[in-house]
């Protein structure tokens, strides 16, 4: 049964004490406010930290977006930005802009990411530039590129409405003009015919020249007035909804019209006023003829000074790119007002699926894309270009249909750099280059094409390869009279193996160099075939301070028969630094081969069926650079000079010792790596680029473009480091395991 027992009493020992007032909150006991305690604290370190780790993630991204570190660990070095390009975006001296306008839709995806990834690299190098891509395929693209239009519009405003002033005011006057010679100037000439007295045969000839002149002013003044309402149409020209006066087309119309309107204003006043003088007896028509005169001069005057003035107008960049606009799809390189537009072909940067279709073309392309992109920014930023002159002693020019030169045109020629012939054995003068240097601002690099010394004469009449060498001799010394920087590649020469000295290297003595171009340098290897001389050795640049190397270091270099190259003290009282470029080590297995000659005219495919190959003579060939055996002294194979003498500028040369080490059957050379075919010779381009770009005096654009670093090279090892690095891996492994071992024996007693 339940029983109520009775609360206990307050100061029971079975009650707990209390201090409060009746009806107040019991006090927690001590384990609960040490829990509470606890999970305070634990909050409190919780969120500091994930403050911490808060402001620790923020200031690392804010650090990294300014002191970034990419490490590119692909094969094909796709992933930064290739040396070459690096420098262009360091150089850049203003704003400069890429806009890249396209259906994006319609482009392939691979080649968009490959671009936009390109892009980003390249702002990531260069506070000063920016990209910006135009989706033509929507909407708000077309908006942009409306805006991009009325930009570049307004940007070259000022130009546009000065020239527009030149060229309505040539209209006026060719207006005019065409007047005067259908209303003035024809029917005067009629009247001097209808004067015309007697049937004698001088009044004869007279008469038809006349005759001629007046249907001649006639046809000139149509073709004038038809010219007139041309440039009116080229004025009225618009880009999209915006007006775009054709300047240039207008100029070009009225200048075409008006030239040979002054030559026959120039001829028929000094037929007429030799007339005049002459048959000054004929009565009215002499009198007819002299007073027409006077006003022919005056108008062709006039004529004159408006041509010259339509002459002296430059093409607006606006309109130089004009019909590229036009498409809707551009991809635009635009830099400071100074320095002006260019266009690009939009399927180089942005290829069709079909070009990305093949293994191992992602990586290509991303090198392609980079290279257009650089090389247009550095031409834009580099007006004045070098040009290039070929001189060759051959019979006929032949570089134009002929593929000998054609990759390394090509390329010199997307960077700007014009490639020109001179076959001096046609041409004693060299080529005018008014056309591309009307200035004189380019500088202008000679490179040799050595003749083949052993050849005769194949024809009755046609002069042999000694003769032709001579003629190439005499005419590298003008060019070096003159100043001009040269580029020599030599060939072996028959002539010094009959005491006779080589004209085509005698201009390197000026220049503190000289070469063994009677004794190639040839090496032999042991084949599973038997005994093998090669004519042909790979050569990888060394490191260097010159300009040059920094273009080739690391690169492989193929030189086919290649001539070495010795420092000598420079003629006259000039001073000159010689620079080697490419140099071998000496070995057992390279000599210099004196008799030479039938291996030379043998087929390169079938030299090593050779029976007898050349072996090295004691007597007559050469083992070591200084004659001494065991000499650590390279072979030069190529090098720069710069050459000082007294009150006159420095002159440059680059000599190599090989002749065709720069033609296409060299240059294009290709290997697979990767299922990728690369260039199996990239130093052989780079040399050439780098050499005329330092000749040209432009060596801070040197540096190797991303064709040359798409494959990672490395570099022979020295017989002496080989050495070392053999006696390392036998025993220098072993002795550290035993340190090691000895180490831990002490530490443990």
């Amino acid at each position: 049964m339940a029983m109520n027992l009775p609360n206990p009493l307050p100061n029971s020992p079975s009650s707990p004490p209390s201090n409060t007032r009746e009806g107040a909150r019991p006090q927690p006991p001590a384990r609960v406010m040490r829990g509470r305690a606890r999970r305070f604290r634990a909050g409190t370190l919780a969120t500091i930290t994930l403050g911490c780790a808060i402001l620790g993630t923020v200031l690392l991204n804010t650090l990294a977006t300014r002191y970034a570190m990419r490490v590119d660990v692909t094969n094909t070095r796709d992933q930064l930005l290739s040396p070459r390009t690096a420098m262009v975006m360091e150089r850049m001296d203003g704003p400069y802009r890429i806009v890249v306008a396209a259906d994006m839709a319609a482009a392939d995806r691979g080649a968009r990411k490959r671009l936009e990834a390109i892009l980003s690299e390249m702002r990531r190098a260069s506070l000063t530039f920016s990209a910006t891509t135009i989706d033509t395929g929507s909407a708000r693209g077309m908006e942009d590129y409306r805006a991009l239009l009325r930009d570049l519009v307004s940007r070259d405003q000022a130009v546009l409405m000065a020239h527009g002033e030149v060229v309505e005011t040539g209209r006026t006057a060719a207006r005019g003009l065409a007047t005067w010679l259908n209303d003035t100037a024809s029917p005067s000439i009629t009247a001097i015919e209808q004067a015309l007295p007697g049937l004698d045969e001088p009044s004869q000839k007279f008469r038809q020249s006349i005759q001629q002149s007046s249907a001649r002013s006639r046809i000139l003044a149509r073709a004038l007035g038809e010219a007139v309402g041309r440039a009116a149409d080229a004025m009225r020209r618009q880009l999209g909804d915006l007006p775009l006066p054709a300047t240039d087309t207008a100029t070009k119309e009225l200048v075409q019209a008006l030239e040979p309107v002054v030559a026959w204003m120039t001829q028929a006043s000094d037929e007429l006023d030799a007339y005049a003088k002459q048959r000054a007896t004929d009565g009215p028509s002499a009198e007819l003829a002299r007073d027409l005169v006077t006003p022919l001069r005056q108008r062709r005057d006039q004529a004159a000074i408006t041509l010259d003035s339509l002459r002296r107008l430059s093409r607006p960049d606006i309109l130089r790119i004009a019909d590229v606009l036009e498409k809707g799809e551009a991809a635009l390189i635009i830099g400071p007002p100074s320095v002006g537009i260019g266009a690009l072909e939009l399927s180089t940067i942005l290829p069709p699926p079909s070009a990305t279709a093949l293994p191992g073309a992602a990586g290509d392309q991303s090198r392609r894309v980079e290279e257009v992109l650089g090389t247009a920014l550095a031409t834009l930023m580099s007006p004045t270009r070098p040009i290039l002159v070929i001189v060759h002693a051959e019979p006929r020019p032949f570089i134009d249909s002929v593929q000998i030169f054609t990759a390394l045109s090509q390329r010199l020629r997307s960077r700007g750099i014009d490639v020109i012939e001179w076959a001096c054995l046609v041409d004693t003068e060299p080529p005018g280059l008014a056309s591309l240097n009307p200035k004189g601002e380019r500088p202008v690099v000679y490179s040799t094409l050595s003749p083949d010394s052993s050849t005769s004469s194949r024809v009755e009449g046609e002069q042999t390869g000694a003769q032709r060498a001579q003629r190439l001799g005499e005419v590298l010394t003008r060019i070096a009279d003159a100043g001009s920087p040269l580029l020599i590649s030599i060939n072996p020469s028959l002539l010094p193996t009959y005491g006779q000295a080589d004209p085509t290297v005698a201009v390197l003595e000026r220049f503190g160099l000289a070469a063994e171009s009677g004794r190639p340098l040839l090496r032999e290897t042991t084949t599973p075939r038997g005994r093998l001389v090669e004519t042909e050795l790979m050569v990888i640049a060394p490191d260097g301070s010159h300009p040059i190397q920094a273009g080739i270091r690391g690169l492989t270099t193929l030189i086919p028969w290649p001539v070495t190259l010795y420092e000598r003290a420079p003629d006259g009282n000039a001073r000159a630094t010689v620079t080697p470029l490419l140099t071998i080590a000496p070995s057992d297995a390279l000599w210099l081969e004196s008799q030479w000659l039938r291996l030379w005219r043998t087929p390169r495919d079938q030299r090593s069926l050779v029976p007898d190959p050349p072996t090295f003579d004691e007597g007559t060939d050469g083992r070591w650079p200084d004659g001494k055996p065991g000499s650590t002294r390279p072979w030069i194979i190529a090098a720069a000079s710069e050459r000082a003498e007294l009150n006159k500028p420095i002159q440059r040369l680059v000599a190599v010792g090989s002749n065709s080490w720069n033609i296409d059957q060299i240059t294009q050379r290709g290997m697979s790596v990767d299922g990728r075919i690369v260039p199996a010779n990239p130093g052989n381009t780079e040399l050439m680029e780098a050499s005329v770009l330092w000749l040209a005096g432009e060596g801070g654009l040197i540096a190797q473009s991303p064709e040359a670093v798409s494959v990672p090279v490395v570099g022979n090892i020295a017989e002496a480091e080989a050495r070392y690095v053999r006696l390392g891996l036998i025993l220098g492994l072993p002795l550290l395991m035993l340190l090691m071992g000895i180490t831990y024996r002490v530490i443990r007693g």
